[in-house]
């Protein structure tokens, strides 16, 4: 049996007091130190700890207000993190690690996590792109609230399956759905070893940098970037792959975003899909795929370079420096590299559909 308990003013829910069958009780403690305000965040050193976000990702409405020693405290501030080491999750997840909504404020401090997503998951609702719906994805985060920030972090993020998935996809270096704040967050690392079932025909991927979906009234995505390069083989799968920079769709703001390291030296990264015998549909943007009604792109930028490589089939490549179809609105970005496809070897079509 576990109790949560609030332990005193100086460790205010950040341990646990256990019962074994014995009846001994024991402490633990659930992050380094830290009571989760914003002066005193929870100090997330392991992986332990991180994964112990399951416990603080929202802050019940209970301990807003409470009474210590005959006087009544509020506290109204939701639960603070920081990192203050890199974290790799040694322990394989499916899905996502968090599968809850996080309503918190992480700030990574400029450290990374790795993670290995061996499977997917079925989502918490059903992500459009267009007219295509996901139910299925995979990522460190399913959603983020909109109270929630995460900010300064960056991520290493590896798709590791061994079965072939027979279900429409979504991956995500951050998150699923974001609903609130992300700055500063980057992809620094990605593999990937997914490869799809050709027993539904025409199965679709997407692969997005920070996030699937921006949305929300006050969703934000700045001063992100997708700064590696990211290699999918699809072998012989019959597919429809979407890859982005940052995000699949786009309804609310993403600002001041790369795809690409830097302009010094150009393309500073490679989105390259890999093939054999497929007849596929492969579609590229720097930032967002999707760029919906309302929505804005502004001040962004491209150093990267789309590279497909099939021996042979036939492929149908669309693409698009900062989105490939737009609804909104787009503002101030800029093509550093602005190279066509480059296409080894096969047959199929090139065309560029997008800004």
């Amino acid at each position: 049996m576990s109790v949560k308990i609030k332990l005193g003013a100086t460790n205010i829910q950040s341990a646990e007091l256990v019962y074994d069958n014995d009846g001994i009780e024991t402490i633990v403690d659930l992050f380094e130190s830290g009571d989760g305000t914003s002066a005193k965040p929870y100090l997330i050193n392991n992986e332990t700890q991180f994964k112990n976000l399951a416990h603080r990702l929202s802050k019940d409405a209970s301990l807003f207000t409470y009474v210590e020693n005959g006087e009544t405290k509020n506290e109204a501030e939701i639960y603070y993190f920081k990192l203050t080491s890199n974290i790799t999750i040694e322990e394989k997840f499916d899905g996502t690690l968090f599968n809850d909504a996080f309503e918190g404020i992480l700030d990574g401090d400029g450290h990374m996590v790795s993670y290995n997503s061996k499977y997917y998951k079925r989502l918490s609702q059903t992500i459009y792109i267009g007219t295509d719906t996901y139910d299925y994805g995979s990522s460190l985060f399913d959603t983020i609230a909109s109270s929630a920030t995460i900010k300064n972090l960056n991520i290493n993020a590896t798709y590791g399956y061994t079965e072939r998935i027979a279900r429409h996809t979504l991956f995500a270096g951050l998150a699923i759905t974001n609903n609130g704040q992300i700055n500063n967050v980057k992809l620094v690392g990605f593999a990937s070893s997914v490869r799809g079932s050709t027993t539904i025909g025409l199965l679709r991927m997407a692969y997005s940098g920070i996030v699937a979906v921006n949305a929300g009234a006050s969703a934000t995505i700045s001063d992100c970037a997708l700064i590696c390069d990211v290699i999918l083989n699809i072998a012989d799968d019959e597919q429809l792959v979407r890859i982005s920079g940052i995000a699949s769709v786009n309804y609310a703001l993403i600002e001041n975003c790369n795809c690409g390291r830097n302009a010094a030296t150009l393309p500073s990264n490679t989105l390259r899909v890999v093939g054999t015998e497929s007849d596929s549909i492969i579609e590229f943007a720097g930032i967002a795929n999707t760029n919906e009604e309302n929505a804005v792109i502004r001040n962004c930028h491209k150093y990267c370079e789309f590279a497909t490589y099939h021996e042979t089939g036939y492929w149908q490549t669309k693409y698009g420096a900062i989105f490939v179809t737009n609804n909104g609105t787009t503002q101030d970005n800029t093509l550093e590299y602005n190279e066509p496809i480059n296409t080894t070897t096969g047959s199929g079509l090139n065309i560029r559909i997008g800004y």
